[in-house]
């Protein structure tokens, strides 16, 4: 795949990424979660803190865990938490407190 992202990805891709498909990578059936929601929740203490909601299928349904996720520009693991299910499908939660970019 060329070029993609070999850095943590910053705040700013994850807010131009909203709307986008993720594929999580290793599974089968290949499955795909849709970035829905993200959340700047500000820098305390020199740490930048956001959250990532995804929206994935209702099956199949994934635990707690670090998922490798890709998309054309990116390859990155995250640790994403099941938070809620409904009939559009299984939302899962990312949280970020990190180091600010200067």
């Amino acid at each position: 795949m060329e070029n993609v992202m070999t850095t943590e990805p910053s705040l700013s891709f994850y807010k131009e990424a909203a709307g986008s498909s993720f594929q999580v990578i290793g599974t089968e059936p290949p499955l795909e979660l849709e970035l829905v929601e993200v959340e700047d929740k500000g820098i305390t203490s020199g740490y930048e803190q956001f959250t990532l909601l995804f929206r994935g299928p209702l099956q199949p349904f994934i635990p707690q865990q670090t998922l490798q996720l890709r998309t054309q520009t990116v390859d990155v693991a995250i640790f994403i938490v099941p938070v809620a299910q409904d009939a559009e499908g299984t939302r899962y939660e990312a949280v970020f407190s990190r180091l600010a970019q200067d």
